[in-house]
């Protein structure tokens, strides 16, 4: 779908009802700024977040961007009558289109179930958001973190996590970090700017200090992790240079900005926040490419990585991925104001419908056809439709010729070939590969009819029975997640 001057252009292949192409050149013409919306708390404050949020506001306004702050543990979310959304806290109203509007979260989104809820409200609504709760709980949670990046290989300390019920595990642990040598830092799970993180020198000490954590604070949890030795870490912003949906490839991740931060006197850490001094940095092949493997991993379209290098060894980590990082710092040495970075992206701003667990009425895919008698398969974009009226899959094409056990059909006026694996009604059964919405389905059965009105690939009650499980069809009737270039 696609909706210019409050008309809907329905564009998947020959659901095709306008010319879409003229609409969208010339939607593009009066193409507006898109509105942004920042989720966090409003007011000022000395803390990065909220400074954060007062530069976006001002470097926003004075750009001509419409820019609202909304809290989000008071947000509320309707529709108008005329298409609208309007987003609103007990301060601030905001009148936006879905198709034209970018959501910022901060951290402020995981203060409560209430701020959770209504940034996945936006969400599912389809709202292009910056970072997901998905990527939010991931970064909040270290260990959640940890376990991120160590399923994707990517370079991290030794991690265990630790509770009062596991205390009868406590060498085993240590043990399993850094060989049972000393020291080892130890992190509350979800501290930030540094607090909650401490080091400690010994076995006695370890076994002293969690206990009484423990006490005052039952349910908690520790991170005992490898000590990587160093001067400093470095803070590097990650931002995904794409609008549509996020991928693995690394080539779509670009770095706008670089910082050092060095370590506090008499103190191990080194945040800026916590009076640490920064400077600028030029990272090496390695850093970068880390960087970057730690965006993918977590699900991040912007965030700040911690990267800490050994001096000993000359091997880098992530230490940290922040899914709500600081501008400040990072802007007064790195010769780079992030701030202006994102909204001169957002400049160029295109909407792509980009949340895996909703589909659409319609959705555009790749479908492959095999037939052993020609050794090969086929493959081609195709428009799909969602419709639970039909019990079956079924392709509706322009022909049907059935011979020895194979289907010849035409789609769009292109000729398909297809082994037939059975028969429903006198109509060929087959069986082809489906991806759509970055998952592919290997065994996806349909029936093969004859249509004289509309032409393309139905999804019925068989396929969306198993494919509700991990998803589900958008409450609106008409989306496009897909772009549709190829399909025109």
């Amino acid at each position: 779908m696609y909706i210019i001057n409050n008309k809907l252009f329905i564009v998947m292949g020959k659901f095709l009802e306008n010319n879409y192409a003229d609409l969208l050149n010339e939607s593009k013409k009066n193409k507006n700024l898109p509105s942004i919306v920042l989720l966090s708390t409003t007011g000022l404050s000395k803390k990065d977040s909220h400074n954060s949020v007062q530069r976006f506001m001002e470097q926003a306004e004075a750009q001509g961007f419409q820019i609202y702050a909304i809290n989000p543990t008071k947000g509320a979310l309707r529709k108008t009558e005329n298409g609208k959304y309007i987003l609103q806290d007990n301060i601030t109203t905001a009148e936006v289109l879905l198709e034209n509007t970018v959501i910022i979260p901060r951290r402020t989104v995981l203060k409560n179930d209430e701020s959770k809820s209504f940034l996945k409200k936006l969400e599912d609504k389809g709202f292009f958001i910056m970072n997901t709760l998905d990527a939010f709980e991931k970064c909040e949670n270290k260990y959640s973190t940890y376990l991120a990046l160590e399923k994707d290989n990517v370079s991290t300390p030794k991690t265990e996590i630790i509770n009062s019920d596991t205390m009868y595990k406590l060498e085993e642990k240590v043990n399993a970090v850094s060989g049972g040598t000393f020291p080892v830092i130890c992190k509350i799970l979800n501290g930030t700017q540094g607090i909650g993180v401490f080091i400690i020198d010994s076995m006695e000490s370890l076994k002293s200090t969690l206990p009484a954590m423990f006490a005052l604070a039952p349910n908690s949890s520790v991170l005992i992790q490898q000590k990587i030795n160093s001067d400093g870490d470095l803070r590097i912003h990650v931002l995904y240079d794409s609008f549509n949906k996020i991928t693995k490839n690394k080539d779509k991740y670009i770095i706008i900005g670089a910082m050092k931060r060095n370590m506090i006197k008499d103190d191990f850490r080194s945040n800026f926040s916590l009076g640490g001094t920064v400077e600028k940095v030029t990272l090496t092949d390695e850093q970068i490419d880390l960087a970057k493997q730690a965006a993918i991993a977590t699900g991040c379209r912007w965030c700040g990585v911690d990267i800490i290098t050994d001096q000993n060894m000359g091997k880098s980590y992530v230490i940290e991925v922040n899914s709500s990082p600081g501008t400040k710092g990072i802007s007064t040495v790195a010769d780079v104001d992030i701030v202006q970075v994102l909204l001169d992206k957002f400049r160029n701003f295109e909407y792509f419908r980009n949340y895996k667990n909703i589909i659409g009425k319609y959705e555009s895919g790749t479908v492959s056809f095999k037939c052993e008698s020609m050794s090969g398969s086929v493959s081609a974009d195709i428009a799909i439709k969602f419709d639970n009226t039909y019990k079956n899959n079924v392709i509706l094409s322009d022909s049907i010729n059935v011979s020895n056990n194979v289907v010849q059909f035409k789609l769009d006026g292109t000729l398909y070939t297809s082994d037939v694996y059975a028969s429903r009604n006198g109509s060929p059964i087959i069986k082809a590969s489906l991806n759509f919405n970055d998952n592919t389905y290997k065994s996806v059965y349909f029936e093969v009819t004859y249509s004289e009105k509309d032409k393309g690939l139905v999804l019925g009650e068989e396929f969306l029975d198993g494919y509700s499980k991990d998803c589900h069809i958008s409450e609106e009737s008409w989306i496009l997640t897909d772009k549709p270039e190829n399909l025109q």
